[in-house]
């Protein structure tokens, strides 16, 4: 999630410059990048541009002057109403109020992991999460939902029944493609786990080593970082576009072509030097004594109880916080020159920031909102009921045949005979009783014989044979 808020922030920077609202800062970058792109001074601009943000921290508030990520648009760079309905955060992605600094991003980094296990799950079920209409039908009180069949959970049931039917589930020595399955799975899993962590550890470190906390150094990791994009500063002004395009294509065709000296280089790399691959980590490099999070806190942690005095334990609350904006500043909220803060007047800005609570429920999509509307699904629902009577007289009528033949001697219909019961039967055979448990104690959950009858009504009606 500090991953996703750092790139949030830097597209919304973007869309800020694009957008033409700042005009003055816009017009100066268009001007010059323009100079640049006539004189072939595009690399050594952006080079310098580096530099100078890693060097001298205040020139990143000038050229990217900050903002609240909630309160800018991604679509027009203006300002727009927070996700949350309220500005009660200025550095989490839906502006959600908090307590204490920081909460509000760390509840949307578990938000974020459960909503795509809620996702996964609604699709697998064949449900859309938002796609519900509220309440229930007028007439009869069912909600869609239980009008109409989950199919994929008809799929489950009838595959859950042929394996019963077989004589009882398949055995795990017998299914030949779990444990290769899992093997690979986990096999597959592990190094991107690994390397979601260090990818996430290594952006932790870049952050405090460009705004180093005491008592680590001030100034040597940042130098060490700006020393890197010198050389390309110094080069850009030597090096062509045909040298550029020359060693490009180059290094794709020795990689394409040059697996036997790759592969020979890298044997004698590991006979001669067995820990190179650690010597190329950053956090072995450039990165070498950078700390990330996790490990700062525990320096600071170590510093406070070496001196007899530890740090306050973090910050508790029992109570929701309030949904009353933030007091915004000029170190959350700025512009450069006499441009407005993203081009919004006082009054745009605080009828952004104040609470709406029906922000928080907005969906995207138009088929989502129309779905919960009160008349959605009203036509469907009487153009059907004006089948249902022909419906259910074909299927009576069709149940009647079938008895006839199979007195007759058809063998096909005697075969489709007690597949559907007869409405007028008061007991309906088949599987009624189910194992399972109630508080730990073993038992058998029983199924009324109507509700069956419902259920396979509603399955035979779907059913496109009949």
């Amino acid at each position: 999630m500090t991953i996703g808020i750092g790139m949030m922030g830097a597209f919304k920077q973007i869309v800020r410059l694009r957008s033409w609202r700042e005009t003055k800062r816009t017009a100066a970058f268009c001007a010059a990048y323009s100079v640049a792109w006539l004189f072939d001074l595009i690399v050594p601009l952006l080079s310098a541009t580096i530099i100078a943000l890693i060097v001298y921290p205040e020139s990143r508030a000038i050229l990217f002057p900050p903002a609240p990520i909630a309160l800018v648009s991604g679509k027009t760079g203006g300002v727009q109403k927070p996700k949350a309905g309220v500005l009660g955060s200025t550095d989490s992605a839906t502006g959600a109020a908090e307590n204490h600094k920081g909460e509000a991003v760390e509840a949307e980094a578990s938000n974020f992991v459960n909503s795509i296990a809620s996702v996964a799950l609604s699709s697998a079920s064949g449900k859309h999460p938002q796609g519900e209409p509220p309440g229930g039908d007028s007439d009869t009180g069912e909600a869609p939902g239980d009008r109409v069949p989950d199919p994929t959970a008809m799929a489950v049931s009838a595959s859950n029944a042929r394996v019963s039917a077989g004589g009882g589930t398949v055995a795990a020595h017998k299914d030949k493609t779990k444990v290769p399955m899992e093997t690979a799975m986990w096999n597959n899993m592990r190094p991107i786990m690994h390397g979601l962590a260090d990818v996430a550890d290594t952006w932790e470190r870049f952050g405090n080593a460009l705004d180093p906390t005491p008592p680590f150094p001030h100034d040597i990791y940042r130098l060490r970082l700006a020393a890197l994009v010198v050389p390309l500063l110094a080069s850009s002004f030597f090096i062509t576009n045909y040298m550029v395009v020359k060693g490009m294509t180059f290094g794709i065709g020795f990689g394409f072509f040059g697996d036997p000296i790759i592969w020979r280089g890298l044997e004698w790399l590991n006979r001669t030097f067995p820990k190179w691959q650690k010597l190329l980590e950053l956090r072995n490099s450039i990165l070498k004594g950078v700390p990330t999070n996790a490990q700062l806190t525990v320096t600071l942690l170590r510093i406070g109880e070496a001196n007899k005095a530890p740090l306050p334990p973090p910050p508790h609350s029992s109570q929701p916080p309030p949904d009353k904006p933030v007091d915004v500043t000029d170190q959350h909220l700025r512009a450069t020159g006499s441009d407005w803060p993203l081009n919004a007047t006082d009054e745009e800005l605080n009828e952004a920031m104040e609470h709406d609570p029906n922000t928080a429920h907005e969906t995207t999509g138009d088929d989502i909102a129309a779905s919960k509307g009160k008349h959605h699904g009203k036509k469907g629902h009487r153009l059907l009921a004006m089948f249902k009577g022909t419906v259910k007289g074909t299927v009576e009528t069709a149940m009647g045949a079938d008895r006839l033949k199979a007195k007759v001697g058809s063998e096909h219909a005697k075969e489709r005979l007690g597949v559907i019961p007869d409405s007028r039967e008061e007991n309906l055979s088949g599987p009624i009783e189910f194992k399972c448990r109630y508080h730990g104690k073993k038992g058998h959950a029983c199924k009324h014989s109507e509700e069956i009858w419902r259920c396979l009504k509603r399955v035979l009606i779907m059913l496109p044979s009949l």
